[in-house]
């Protein structure tokens, strides 16, 4: 991870991928140039529908592609309002158990050499 807040968007890609150890199993070679720009595309399109303009993607100016651009809140408070008790019990009664969102994480971020 960069120093900048929330997940790339590469790795938002990466963990919506229906094998959850596809970037473990992936070949290791560079994408090509408008690889990562579609799944940006795909990924941007997702999070809009899925998230009703809760999140955004940030773009970071002079970084690799692969980490210019992040997703974050739409605003500091959207954080603290889903932080707050009430809607956290409410979130659990939503949890998927079949989906681990740290580990899904650490698949996508770590690799073995």
């Amino acid at each position: 991870m960069c120093a900048h807040k929330g997940l790339s968007l590469m790795t938002c890609t990466f963990i919506h991928e229906a094998d959850p150890d596809f970037a473990v199993k992936a070949k290791v070679e560079p994408l090509s140039v408008p690889k990562p720009y579609e799944r940006f595309k795909v990924m941007e399109r997702r999070l809009n529908y899925r998230c009703k303009g809760m999140l955004e993607v940030h773009h970071i100016p002079n970084t690799h592609i692969y980490f210019s651009r992040h997703v974050g809140f739409l605003h500091r408070t959207v954080g603290d309002y889903l932080q707050t008790l009430a809607i956290q019990k409410m979130l659990k009664n939503f949890k998927n158990d079949s989906f681990n969102a740290e580990l899904s994480t650490v698949q996508v971020t770590a690799r073995p050499n």
